[in-house]
């Protein structure tokens, strides 16, 4: 009896669906009735080949791997980390941009804040390494540079007062550690584009300020008042 050999080729493909994850096998197939078959696979790729550190029970046949992947964070600002292809801490990221940062004079640095916690991270630093300028022109608001204005104060007379206050600033700050998100805090919105991060329950104990605020200008967040 003649033997067919049926030859299939084999790939896992990941694609994300609303019912979860399907998996796409592309399937080249003769045969003859009243024959024997046999498999014989050409190219198989699991699906973790190209996960860095993975590893399989039965290796990659026919297919080279693509490249690993590693962890690499985009959000602001570790978008401005380094394009080593080294796994990196995103504490560490963080802690790498402001390092250049800190070398730059303040009319070269541009802080901008695409959310809460991204905005805490700067105004902490500008406070830190007294960058009182660089806190000025990116991240007081409108409204509060207005409502400065109508008290006959000038917005370096609000910086000095952030100083003051800076170690029970951020005793609240330390108790909010995901900004909005934290589990200790109330998120509302006040006004148009306006919203305060309020500490709530025990998280309140202790504390001379318990409240955030916030707001959005031009897609970016700013301060607008600690109370």
């Amino acid at each position: 009896m003649n033997q067919r050999v049926r030859r299939v080729d084999i790939t896992r493909r990941r694609t994300v669906a609303a019912g979860g994850l399907a998996f796409a096998f592309a399937l080249a197939a003769a045969g003859g009735a009243g024959c024997d078959s046999q498999d014989k696979i050409l190219r198989y790729k699991p699906f973790f080949t190209n996960i860095e550190g993975a590893v399989t029970a039965t290796p990659a046949i026919g297919a080279e791997p693509d490249a690993p992947v590693t962890n690499r964070s985009s959000t602001d600002p570790e978008s401005a980390a380094s394009s080593s292809d080294e796994p990196v801490d995103p504490s560490a990221l963080a802690e790498s941009y402001y390092d250049r940062l800190g070398k730059l004079p303040d009319s070269k640095i541009r802080l901008e804040a695409g959310d809460i916690g991204t905005l805490i991270r700067h105004l902490r630093w500008t406070l830190d390494t007294d960058r009182d300028e660089v806190l000025v022109d990116w991240l007081l608001a409108e409204d509060l540079l207005t409502e400065l204005r109508q008290r006959k104060q000038e917005p370096q007379d609000y910086v000095d007062w952030l100083h003051d206050h800076r170690r029970d600033i951020e005793a609240m700050l330390a108790r909010m550690p995901m900004a909005e998100r934290s589990p200790t805090v109330i998120y509302e919105q006040t006004g148009k584009r306006q919203y305060c991060v309020r500490l709530t329950g025990s998280a309140q104990r202790g504390m001379k300020f318990t409240e955030l605020w916030v707001a959005m200008e031009r897609g970016k967040y700013r301060l607008l008042w600690i109370s």
